[in-house]
């Protein structure tokens, strides 16, 4: 089986809404942009996704910068998707956090 995106989101990001999820989804299938980059008051969040067209990108990719080379390389191929979904760029520990001074 072949696969059109890959999806990256870190472990800690539990707080995504499902909604949020298939409107991404949706996004990739009717648009098919290069990268999709889900933002929440102007800051990028996650799930980011990646056109498996970047493949031989990514094998060039070294040390820690991950997809924001290629998002930065890429800029002008980028859908950013703003949303009101705090959840794309919470994650678990600033929860945590926010939780205990609270």
């Amino acid at each position: 089986r072949t696969y059109d995106y890959w999806g990256f989101c870190p472990g800690d990001k539990p707080f995504i809404q499902q909604k949020t999820l298939q409107l991404l989804l949706n996004l990739l299938d009717r648009q098919q942009p290069l990268i999709l980059v889900p933002r929440v008051k102007e800051r990028s969040g996650h799930p980011t996704f990646f056109s498996t067209e970047l493949y031989s990108q990514f094998l060039k990719i070294q040390g820690d910068s991950g997809g924001r080379r290629l998002i930065e390389q890429f800029h002008d191929e980028v859908l950013f998707v703003d949303l009101p979904d705090e959840g794309i760029g919470l994650d678990m520990d600033e929860y945590l956090e926010f939780e205990h001074v609270r």
